[in-house]
């Protein structure tokens, strides 16, 4: 429910756009300006430089991922249509519907996920023998762990 003070803040807002967006512009620009000189402060202690040395090795050539992050993207970039239909037929052929494979409970529409058995940052690829259709629960439980890691706890 809207309280006085909220439509009368949204009929300001409505009214003076032109004073609002002349405003903010001006507080940005003056933003920038305070953070740019306490950053270029800070990039002058030794944890600054040491930090940015750090940073500036972990890009590997990129600027817009870290090196990690591009293999990982690499190792996972691509599932071709034909690999995820024969792992969903796979699996409606073992159990007779669609089922997920850790706690073995049939899945509802729309509440499946492809799942890695070993998690892609220990190693696991996109190959046929590594993917498994599970719930969405179940794969956010499992988390970074390996099959048997996950059936232990649980």
């Amino acid at each position: 429910m809207l309280t006085k003070k909220k439509i009368y803040a949204k009929k300001y807002r409505e009214t003076h756009k032109e004073a609002i967006s002349a405003y903010a512009k001006i507080y940005m620009k003056a933003y920038r300006k305070k953070n740019r000189a306490y950053f270029n402060a800070w990039d002058k202690t030794p944890k600054g430089r040491e930090t940015i040395r750090k940073w500036r090795n972990s890009f590997n050539g990129k600027t817009s991922r870290r090196a990690s992050d591009l293999k990982r993207r690499i190792k996972t970039s691509y599932i071709s249509r034909k690999i995820v239909r024969s792992i969903y037929e796979d699996n409606i052929k073992k159990y007779g519907i669609l089922t997920c494979y850790l706690c073995e409970k049939p899945i509802l529409l729309g509440c499946d996920t492809l799942e890695h058995k070993i998690p892609v940052s220990r190693g696991g690829g996109n190959e046929r023998e590594n993917l498994d259709v599970a719930c969405n629960l179940c794969n956010t439980r499992k988390y970074w762990k390996t099959v048997e890691e996950f059936k232990c706890k649980n």
